[in-house]
């Protein structure tokens, strides 16, 4: 127990912090020659620690209220107070944070300090634990703290080598030797930010990781990758005949997730609507380590709209989130979790054994990049990655997401053949108004008028577009046609009666024309088609 001396009590009050120094003499640490030891109380952020002084009283030097009366001592304990207070002062506690240890390190030294990585890179992950990865972050960090063998260590003491040999005590772990290093540099580097901001001189971490890479492991991909008709036939699958609402969602879910670029589920629970009826969001994943914010919009293709319609969010109007899954789940952990239930039976349907949910994302860039004829560059940035090499040169560029956008509507046009038909038309196939992802292969051309928002002229029109579809393939044309924007609704569907009754006119010339054509000849392909049309 200590007595506090208010006496000689200073404090260090900042505007934004508090830091408060105190002195106490020990009551029940009397050694053997009956001193006393003079103690420094330091308080800061609701913590406090004890500091050594090597200063002892006897008790005949106190007080009956435990105060020192001994002069000598006084002016030592009264020096030693301004030495405390002169060095928190340069600390500037109220502009740059620090955490307790880190002032106490910073005061009984020689004006050196360092920030303890283990503990700031707690606290950085509680701040990152709404992230899907954060679970990585807290093994990673657990692996650090075994290959240093203490819950303990300075930023100061980590080097490129230290690095190096961290690495290598991962050992033939791929995943690990990539994943783990690249964690604590993330760490580091966002420690190193936070002390050292504003500092010129007199800088908290004097270390650099600058030069420092991580591994970097390739990791086979391709069984994750499912080819064009599995990929379809889950889009077709029927509703599962057990009633099981699971597996439907997750053949949706997988769905939408392939149409939106490979959006993962958190951030399918997190996107919301702009002001021109896109889907927006900042990748959950990447968004702390980009300047952009790892942000994409995506114009949400006509066969999608079923689907959104389906699980649209009627809570939070104002904050426009698309999708229900935001009200319906917890977190993304237990989203994703009934994702992939769902999506083990999907699989065993399909033929596809332990189907997982980021099967989607790998899909859509293997497909789109391979059978759909999109260049490299552009997949990458339909994934929302980063290019390293362009770092500083998209700080020139203003970023405009109508490439990948219209890659998009190209790839999801090949992979599922069809669009939503006419009402007419599905009804003479036996379908009903709304039916989705039809893959009826018939003799017959069908077209489909939709608008395309990329299409928009120099009056502000938007242009209107159409589908033809023949034989399992489609095409899509633009057409003379043009819509106001009160002629349409916030997801791009007609409104207007006589825009439709224009569509439709457009439909019956495009049907005369092919009359005189034998459709059902073996030979006919839906470039003939196009050409019959020009």
């Amino acid at each position: 127990m200590y007595a506090r001396n208010d006496e000689i009590t200073k404090k260090v009050i900042n505007t934004a912090i508090m830091a408060t120094l105190k002195v106490e003499v020990s009551k029940t640490t009397i050694s053997r020659k009956g001193t006393c030891e003079v103690g420094i109380r330091l308080y800061h952020h609701h913590e406090k620690r004890l500091i050594e002084t090597g200063i002892y009283v006897s008790k005949t030097e106190m007080t009956k209220n435990w105060t020192i009366r001994n002069e000598l001592v006084k002016r030592k304990v009264k020096a030693l107070l301004k030495d405390y207070n002169a060095k928190l002062k340069q600390l500037q506690l109220d502009q740059y944070d620090m955490n307790i240890d880190a002032v106490v390190n910073y005061i009984v030294g020689v004006g050196d300090v360092s920030v303890d990585i283990i503990q700031y890179g707690r606290e950085w992950i509680k701040e990152h634990e709404d992230q899907k990865c954060s679970r990585n972050h807290l093994v990673a960090l657990n692996a650090f703290i075994k290959f240093v063998g203490r819950e303990s260590y300075m930023c100061n003491d980590i080097s490129k080598v230290f690095m190096k040999s961290f690495e290598k005590w991962l050992g033939d772990k791929k995943t690990a030797r990539s994943v783990y290093p690249q964690v604590i540099k993330r760490m580091f580097n966002s420690a190193k930010q936070r002390y050292n901001e504003g500092r010129e001189e007199n800088k908290v971490i004097k270390r650099t990781l600058e030069f420092y890479h991580p591994p970097h492991v390739e990791i086979q991909t391709e069984k994750r990758a499912l080819p064009v008709d599995i990929v379809r036939a889950i889009a077709n699958l029927p509703d599962d005949p057990e009633g099981r609402t699971v597996v439907d969602l997750a053949r949706d879910v997988f769905t939408i997730s392939f149409m939106l670029m490979g959006t993962n589920t958190i951030d399918l629970m997190e996107c919301k609507w702009d002001e021109r009826g896109n889907i927006t969001y900042d990748r959950a994943k990447t968004k702390d380590r980009r300047p952009d914010h790892a942000r994409i919009v995506i114009s949400p293709h006509p066969l999608l709209l079923p689907l959104i319609k389906k699980y649209r969010c009627t809570k939070h109007k104002k904050r426009n989130y698309v999708f229900n899954f935001v009200n319906t789940y917890k977190d993304a952990t237990s989203f994703n979790q009934t994702v992939n239930r769902g999506l083990k039976i999907v699989g065993e349907k399909v033929g596809v054994p332990q189907l997982q949910f980021y099967a989607a994302r790998h899909s859509m860039a293997t497909i789109a990049y391979n059978e759909a004829g999109i260049d490299k560059f552009t997949v990458h940035e339909m994934l929302n990655h980063k290019v390293q090499v362009f770092t500083v040169t998209n700080m020139y560029i203003r970023q405009d997401f109508s490439r990948i956008n219209d890659a998009n509507f190209r790839l999801i046009n090949y992979v599922f053949e069809y669009h939503l038909m006419s009402n007419s038309r599905l009804k003479e196939l036996g379908g009903k108004e709304g039916d989705f992802l039809t893959s009826v292969h018939e003799d017959v051309v069908t077209f489909r008028y939709y608008v395309d928002p990329l299409l928009k002229h120099e009056d502000g029109k938007l242009g209107i577009c159409f589908n033809v579809a023949f034989r399992g393939q489609s095409r899509d044309i633009a057409t003379p046609l043009t819509v106001m924007n009160n002629e349409v609704n916030s997801r791009y569907q007609i409104v207007s009666k006589r825009v439709v009754d224009e569509c439709e006119a457009l439909i019956d010339r495009c049907n005369q024309r092919l009359k005189k054509t034998d459709l059902s000849a073996t030979n006919i392909t839906i470039l003939d088609v196009m050409r019959l049309l020009a």
